[in-house]
């Protein structure tokens, strides 16, 4: 993952109501974030983030800020949700399916929660409750 160097941005400044309380028509639009345009109204992560809030469901870790990234050199930049564990160490966030896709969870919203990387990966597609 590339990150644009020093361009850690503040969470309050990314999860904005007039970023996610959007009509339809709007979800695509790209606004500019400190030099780049980035689009976040129809990403289901970010709007998971913004709806059901920035800790870890399973662990409870606070996310603190996003950045930047881009996963090969063309490509344009998107944002990615960190926090700092125990050691120190940054862990991405990320959205989970409650109901996992392979076994018939919707790809929506109101079937999604928040996650660190770490737990999301250990959950895979096990149904908890």
């Amino acid at each position: 993952m590339i990150r644009k160097e020093n361009e850690f941005i503040n969470i309050d400044e990314i999860l904005r109501p007039e970023y996610f309380e959007l009509e339809v028509k709007d979800m695509l639009k790209r606004y500019m974030i400190n030099g780049d345009m980035i689009k976040l109204g129809k990403s289901l992560r970010l709007r998971t983030f913004y709806h059901k809030g920035t800790t870890c469901v399973k662990c409870g870790l606070e996310a603190k800020f996003f950045v930047k990234e881009k996963a090969v050199p063309d490509e344009k930049y998107h944002i990615n949700l960190y926090g700092i564990n125990e050691e120190g160490k940054e862990v991405l966030f990320t959205h989970d399916h409650i109901m996992p896709r392979s076994k018939g969870g919707k790809d929506h919203l109101s079937n999604t929660q928040t996650m660190c990387v770490h737990c999301n990966m250990a959950k895979g597609d096990k149904i908890e409750y």
